[in-house]
């Protein structure tokens, strides 16, 4: 069973604080079968971006050590984000395999050899699909979660 949360309301909407959505991302490292919330998504989220880039530019400034920094916090942070969208793509009601979806994108370029010149029509589906799939995942990540229990739990606010 889950730990006890601290939720805050905000206009009558719980929320997890910034602080209790980082520590349930590393604590629920391995945790591919629950549900997450909105905040805790979106918390983690702001946490690894601020971290990217605050350790991208360490990188640049600070050369060989600013890189191994920004490769360590990659790597402790790779395993929870995963698992963080895969619950939260439970909490609307989404298998955890739609999140392979997003690299869809990357194995269709892959596939497609680079050395081959690709018509501008192609270059352009390609590039309206990606958008696509990105727009996608936005609305699927700000969507309200399902307010009952789901085939993967409980609701997480509550």
């Amino acid at each position: 069973m889950r730990p006890k949360r601290h939720l805050r309301t905000y206009q009558r909407i719980e929320i997890l604080e910034f602080r209790e959505s980082i520590s349930a991302g590393f604590r629920d490292f391995f945790n591919f079968r629950d549900r997450s919330c909105r905040s805790e998504f979106w918390y983690w989220f702001l946490f690894t971006l601020i971290g990217y880039i605050g350790l991208g530019i360490l990188s640049i400034v600070a050369g060989l050590v600013g890189v191994a920094m920004f490769g360590l916090f990659v790597f402790i942070t790779i395993i929870p984000g995963i698992a963080v969208t895969v619950r939260r793509l439970h909490d609307i009601g989404k298998s955890g395999w739609w999140y392979l979806f997003l690299y869809s994108p990357d194995v269709i370029s892959a596939l497609i050899n680079k050395n081959v010149n690709l018509s501008a029509t192609l270059d352009v589906i390609l590039s309206v699909f990606i958008l696509a799939i990105f727009v996608l995942f936005i609305v699927w990540m700000t969507r309200a979660g399902e307010p009952t229990q789901n085939k993967w739990g409980n609701n997480p606010l509550g």
